[in-house]
């Protein structure tokens, strides 16, 4: 079984960018992590060949970085984005890095 590319929203995005562009790939699984809530309260099992994107704005920032470190303890790659207009800008190379991952 191929190994999924994770994105955990922390906090609430009404529109995520990221969401809507990658929405019908089927190796991105989109998970929303609250504010108050553990990363171990989410409905997934990590794994060290996970890679995992973490996305916040920057009120919750402190979220994000306790995320990344409790997932960093697992040894889970994981990747900050944290203003979504970046991921529109560098495109190609966010595509180019997921086909890298999962050649078709």
């Amino acid at each position: 079984m191929q190994e999924k590319l994770k994105v955990i929203t922390i906090g609430d995005y009404s529109i995520s960018i990221l969401k809507n562009y990658f929405k019908d790939n089927e190796n991105i699984e989109f998970l929303k992590l609250d504010l108050d809530e553990s990363i171990e309260n989410l409905n997934t099992n990590f794994s060290k060949r996970d890679i995992v994107f973490l996305q916040t704005n920057t009120e919750n920032l402190e979220n994000l970085l306790e995320a990344g470190k409790a997932l960093k303890e697992k040894e889970i790659i994981t990747t900050t984005i944290l203003e979504e207009k970046l991921i529109m800008e560098n495109k190609e190379v966010l595509e180019n890095s997921i086909d890298a991952i999962f050649p078709v």
